[in-house]
C-alpha cells in the first residue's frame, strides 16, 4: 500500500512550532530562575547575554523556516535583512562579546542562506543544508551554555578535540584526494556515492578504500590570502578586502588565516587572539599601492607560511591580476614547490578588459593564475574590473566549495620510489545527471613510507 504524503502537514507543523516559539520566548531550563535563565556563576555567561542570544536565534530560525517552507522571494529577502541586522546588532553588543563562538556560527548561517538565495538547484540545496547545520550548531552551543555554564574557551577546546579525532579516521599510508565536482553550469554537485568515483594513478585504476562525502563541513582550515597591492591594483583594494572578509566569514569556526600583501615588498598581516578583522583591514588599507608585482615570490612565501598554521587542511587564495615582475623565483620553481606542498591554491583574477592590458605579463596573468590553481585541485575565478562588486560573492563561493569537497583515499599499487605520479579522477554521474567535471590535484611525489 502506498504511503500517503505528509508534506503539507509537516510544513504546517513547522510553521506552527516556529510561531509558538516566537510567542512564548526562550524555553524554560530545569534549574533556571523564574525568568527562564540560569543563575550567573563565576566565569559563566550572564543571564542577559543568554536572553538576548535566544532572541537573535529565533530571528535566524525564521529565516531558516522561509527556506524550508519555500515562501516567496520577497519574504525571504525581508527575513534575510532582519537576520543580518539582528546578528550584527548582537555582535556589537556586550552579549555578543560573551558569546563570540555562538555569534560567529550564526553569522556563517546567515551568510550561507544569503549565498543560497543567489543560487539554484543542487548547489542551492547544498548551501542551504550547510546553513541549517550552522543553525543547529548554534542551538547546541546555547543549550550547552544553559546546561553547563561553560565559557566559550572550553567549548572551543572541545570543538578542536573533536576535529582532531575526525582527522584521524583515515588509515595511515593512504593517498588522500580532495575532490570538487561540478555540473556543466559550474554548480557544485554533492551527495555522490563512493561507486561514482574511479581513481587512476599513472593510468592504472586504484581501489577506493576511503570515502567521505562531508569531511569539511565544520572542520577548521588554515588559509592564506595573497593580496596584490601593486600599482595595477589601484582603486581595487577595498573590494579585495571585502572579498577576504566574506571568505573568512564563510569559513568554519576555528579556522585561522593570514593576509600577505605584496608588490615589490611583502607585508605579512596575522590575526591576533582574539582575532579582529577590523584591525587586519586597517593594516591592509594602510599598505602602499605602488610599484611592480612579485607574484611568484609572494606565492612562495605564502606556501611557507600556511604550513606553519595549526589546521591540517590548508589553502591559499591569490587575489591579483596575475602580473609578475622581478621575482627571484621562476614560474617553474614555484610550480614545482606547489606540486610538493600540502595546500590547495585558489585564485580570483581581477582583470581589466583584454584590450586594456598593456603589459605582456598582464595579458598572460589569467593563464598563470589558472595553472597555479588547477594543479592543486583548486580553481581560478576571473572577475573583470567592471564587475568588481562580485568579488565578495566569489570569495564566499570558494569557502563553500572547500566545505563541500569529497575526500577519497587509496593505497597505491605502484612502487613508492620518489617519482612524480599523475592522478586522474573520473566521476560516473548517476542516471539523470549530465557529464560532471572533477577538480583534483594533478599528482604527488611517491615518497617511500
Amino acid at each position: 500500500m502506498r504511503r500517503p504524503s505528509c508534506t503539507f502537514n509537516h510544513r504546517r507543523l513547522l510553521a506552527t512550532v516556529t510561531g509558538l516559539l516566537l510567542l512564548c520566548g526562550p524555553p524554560k531550563i530545569e534549574g533556571a530562575n523564574p525568568q527562564g535563565t540560569v543563575p550567573t556563576k563565576q566565569g559563566s555567561v550572564s543571564d542577559q547575554a543568554l536572553e538576548r542570544a535566544h532572541g537573535v536565534l529565533l530571528v535566524v530560525q525564521r529565516l531558516a523556516s522561509a527556506f524550508e517552507l519555500e515562501v516567496d522571494k520577497d519574504e525571504r529577502e525581508r527575513r534575510l535583512v532582519d537576520a543580518h541586522a539582528a546578528v550584527e546588532d548582537f555582535d556589537n553588543s556586550p552579549a555578543g562579546k560573551e558569546l563570540q563562538l555562538f555569534t560567529a556560527t550564526l553569522r556563517q548561517a546567515v551568510l550561507e542562506y544569503r549565498l543560497a538565495e543567489k543560487t539554484k538547484g543542487d548547489e542551492r540545496r547544498a548551501i542551504a543544508a550547510s546553513a541549517r547545520e550552522k543553525l543547529t550548531r548554534a542551538r547546541e552551543l546555547l543549550a550547552t551554555h544553559h546546561a553547563t555554564g561553560k565559557d566559550e574557551s572550553s567549548l572551543t577546546e572541545e570543538s578542536h578535540a573533536t576535529v582532531a579525532q575526525t582527522h584521524s579516521t583515515a588509515p595511515e599510508g593512504m593517498v588522500l584526494l580532495h575532490v570538487t565536482v561540478t555540473d556543466p553550469h559550474n554548480r557544485l554537485i554533492t551527495g555522490l556515492s563512493r561507486d561514482s568515483f574511479q581513481v587512476y594513478e599513472e593510468g592504472r585504476e586504484q581501489e577506493v578504500e576511503y570515502y567521505d562525502a562531508t569531511p569539511n563541513k565544520d572542520t577548521p582550515w588554515s588559509i592564506g590570502f595573497v593580496a596584490d597591492v601593486s600599482s595595477s591594483m589601484k582603486g581595487k583594494r577595498g573590494a579585495v578586502f571585502a572579498a577576504i572578509r566574506a571568505s573568512v566569514g564563510a569559513a568554519p569556526v576555528g579556522s585561522d588565516f593570514f593576509v600577505l600583501g605584496f608588490n615589490q615588498d611583502f607585508h605579512l598581516l596575522r590575526c591576533g587572539s582574539p582575532c579582529s578583522m577590523d584591525d587586519i583591514e586597517s593594516q591592509y588599507m594602510e599598505l602602499p599601492v605602488k610599484g611592480g608585482s612579485k607574484l611568484l615570490d609572494a606565492a612562495w612565501i605564502a606556501l611557507e607560511e600556511v604550513q606553519k598554521l595549526k589546521n591540517r587542511k590548508r589553502a591559499l587564495v591569490i587575489l591579483s591580476d596575475g602580473g609578475s615582475q622581478g621575482s627571484s623565483h621562476t614560474d617553474r620553481e614555484v610550480k614545482e614547490r606547489i606540486r610538493s606542498a600540502d595546500a590547495q591554491v585558489y585564485a580570483i583574477g581581477i582583470f581589466d578588459p583584454v584590450g586594456q592590458r598593456g603589459q605582456p605579463e598582464l595579458v598572460w596573468g589569467m593563464s598563470l593564475l589558472g595553472e597555479l590553481a588547477e594543479m592543486t585541485g583548486g580553481r581560478m575565478f576571473p572577475v573583470e574590473i567592471y564587475n568588481i562588486q562580485e568579488l565578495p560573492g566569489v570569495a564566499q563561493k570558494i569557502s563553500i566549495e572547500l566545505r563541500n569537497q569529497y575526500v577519497i583515499g587509496y593505497h597505491p599499487t605502484n612502487q613508492q620510489d620518489g617519482s612524480w605520479r599523475k592522478i586522474r579522477v573520473r566521476v560516473n554521474p548517476p542516471k539523470g545527471l549530465p557529464l560532471l567535471t572533477t577538480y583534483v590535484r594533478s599528482g604527488y611525489y611517491a615518497l617511500p613510507r
